[in-house]
Formats: structure tokens, sequence, C-alpha cells
């Protein structure tokens, strides 16, 4: 496992070859927002929510989050750096309505019961809640902004559980051997958890390119029109 490249490893990497260029591009067809990230921007985010897993939440390998996000932002840019965020702290990752050691919302979620519940606002730019939330939920947004840029914790070990879902589980080696397309720019529509990240985040970060997700209602018009401007390929 020690020769095996991490999603991690990946990430720094392409950061270092390719920075400046985008990674993720979100789409919200309904609002409007339209958010872009280049690596090092993506990689700056994921390395200071790490952090916060590790220092703020005090989790590390063996300990699971569930990241409802999954289920209800799939494609969300938020979503995707809280999936890299916790394979690069070595935590797993768990969707479902299993007890995990926290849990992690959108806006819809601040009531719900957890261990340790952190909401996302899911602001085009990454800010808190502009509303009070109850004392017991961590606002992602505000908290995340005190955390070191740079990651300050130890590499994940390959053999480390990375993802749990509906039968499905996956080690951190695991992810780093997944078959993904020839680098491309490609259109994502967001839909079932995993597929998702398998193309919106992993591929991107594996093969280089970049992925532009469009969420919500769209017409194939949309579609042709955003895949012309974005110079993207349709998946």
């Amino acid at each position: 496992m020690a020769d095996v490249l991490l999603l991690a490893d990946h990430l720094s990497g392409r950061c270092r070859r390719d920075g400046s260029h985008p990674l993720i591009t979100y789409y919200d067809v309904e609002s409007g927002e339209r958010t872009e990230l280049s690596a090092t921007s993506f990689g700056n985010w994921v390395d200071k929510t790490a952090n916060f897993i590790v220092d703020e939440l005090g989790l590390g390998a063996g300990d699971t989050i569930a990241l409802r996000l999954l289920r209800t932002r799939p494609g969300h840019w938020v979503t995707l750096v809280w999936a890299m965020a916790v394979w690069q702290a070595g935590v797993t990752l768990v969707v479902s309505d299993e007890d995990a050691d926290a849990d992690v919302v959108g806006p819809d979620g601040v009531n719900e019961l957890s261990n340790q519940l952190v909401a996302c606002s899911l602001h085009p730019l990454g800010m808190g809640f502009d509303t009070e939330l109850p004392p017991s939920v961590i606002d992602f947004g505000v908290e995340v902004r005190s955390q070191p840029d740079v990651w300050l914790g130890a590499p994940a070990a390959g053999v480390s559980p990375a993802w749990r879902y509906d039968g499905s589980e996956l080690s951190q080696a695991d992810l780093s051997r997944i078959e993904v397309p020839l680098a491309q720019r490609r259109l994502i529509r967001p839909g079932e958890p995993w597929e998702t990240l398998r193309d919106g985040l992993v591929a991107p970060v594996i093969a280089g390119g970049s992925s532009v997700i469009v969420a919500g209602p769209a017409s194939e018009e949309q579609l042709a029109k955003l895949a012309e401007d974005e110079l993207a390929v349709r998946s």
C-alpha cells in the first residue's frame, strides 16, 4: 500500500502542476449561482476542512462522518469539498442514516439530532448562516475560516475504509484505482451519491481535466448552451 498514490496525493500533485486552472465549476440553474474553484482554491478549502475535522470535531482513522449533503445536494461544491476533506483526514464517509461520529447537513437539516451536527449554509462564497442556529449546531462557514490553510495531519493509510454506502465499501487505496475517463472538461448532472462523487470529483482529480456540475431543472437546450459556453463535453 505504501506505493499507492491516494486521492489526496493526486490533488496535491494537481495543485503543484496546474493549480490555477479550474477543477470544479458549480452551476445552480434555478438561482443562477456559478462558483468556480481552481485546483488551488479547492485544495485550500479541503485543507481547512480536514483540519476542522481533526481539530474541532476530534475525528480520525476509524471514525465516521455522515455526509447527508450527498443526498440533498450531491453536486454542490461544498459537498465535494467535504468528501475530499473526509478522505484526506482518513475518516470514513457514510451516506446512510447509520449512527456516525458527526453529521454534515445543509440549511434544511439544522434541526436534526446528532452527536455532532455541522450545518453548511451553501452560500456561493462559503459564508456562514445569516440567522442564528440552535446552540448545539456548528456553523461550518464560520468555524472553518480560522483553520490553517495547509493540511497539518498525517497521511491516511491506504487500507483505511474511505466509503460505505448501500452495501458498497471502498478503502483509501480503492479510490485511486477507480477507472476514470481521460482528462476532459466534462459537464456533469448530479444524481446518485457515488456516481456524482466519482464523475464530479474523483475523475478530474485523478485524470486531470475538470467538471462542470449543473444542478437543478434544465432543458436540453440549456445544457447544450452551458456545455458550449464552458467548453465542456457532455457526459
